[in-house]
């Protein structure tokens, strides 16, 4: 049933996108690799955008979120969070129940139930916990690409750049500031945690996926937004999706070129 669903909502994007937009932005949106194509697979991996293409722990935060700050006009903590955890899993299903996905819903039910409880959340412990869980349900997880890729890039954000922020601003405070809050400083930690692991994997890594990364980045909620609403009001909101979509097509050929 799921499948079935999910099939359809990927439908929508292939009748209202050209074939590369609609291809990525099913991956954004729903982790959905299928339509994205052998030839642009293989521009995203040279380019160091492939991450992108997969239902993410960002996405899975990013709608938790937007989903609890909705929910506390109409109710308590307490049931906004469990309300959003239920639509967490939901997405998660829907997305394939890839690795990324399913150790973002089990942080981010964490996270929110310690803020219920009062309890102060530690990020990096959660992220060790929650790995130690997934392996130990399901051994194969560990030689599997993307737990292996989403692991390390969260090791990058929790904790590879706050060290390099804190490095740069002893330096020049302003740099510092500038260079985490435009996200070139996630973009670095994300890639120097990945790299290993993408050239292991695919034989290949590129430097260059630094400023790819900064290009598209930073359009990628806007994407899931638009992208998700397109599902309700297609004839509106497959116009911004096509442009930001476009863009990152344009941006992943040149550099995966």
């Amino acid at each position: 049933l799921l499948e079935s669903l999910r099939e359809n909502l990927v439908a929508k994007y292939i009748k209202y996108l050209p074939v590369r937009e609609s291809g990525l932005v099913a991956g954004i949106v729903l982790g959905y690799q299928k339509d994205i194509g052998q030839e642009m697979y293989s521009m995203m991996v040279t380019s160091g955008t492939i991450h992108i293409a997969v239902a993410s722990g960002y996405n899975v935060m990013l709608l938790g979120g937007t989903i609890m700050a909705l929910c506390f006009w109409f109710m308590r903590r307490k049931w906004a969070s469990l309300f959003s955890v239920g639509i967490m899993i939901l997405y998660a299903l829907l997305a394939g129940g890839e690795p990324p996905v399913i150790r973002a819903v089990i942080m981010a039910t964490a996270v929110f139930w310690a803020a219920v409880l009062g309890r102060k959340s530690i990020s990096w412990w959660i992220l060790l916990l929650t790995g130690w869980v997934m392996i130990l349900i399901e051994p194969l997880a560990i030689v599997d690409v993307s737990f292996q890729l989403s692991m390390a890039a969260s090791v990058g954000l929790m904790i590879v750049e706050p060290w390099l922020r804190q490095l740069i601003e002893k330096k020049d405070t302003k740099l510092g500031q500038y260079l985490g809050e435009s996200g070139v400083l996630s973009s670095m930690a994300t890639m120097i945690m990945t790299m290993p692991i993408i050239w292991w994997h695919f034989g290949r890594m590129s430097w260059i996926g630094i400023l790819s990364n900064i290009l598209i980045l930073p359009l990628v909620p806007i994407l899931m937004i638009t992208g998700g609403l397109m599902q309700v009001l297609p004839s509106i909101f497959s116009w911004p999706s096509y442009v930001i979509a476009h863009w990152m097509v344009k941006v992943i050929m040149f550099f995966g070129s």
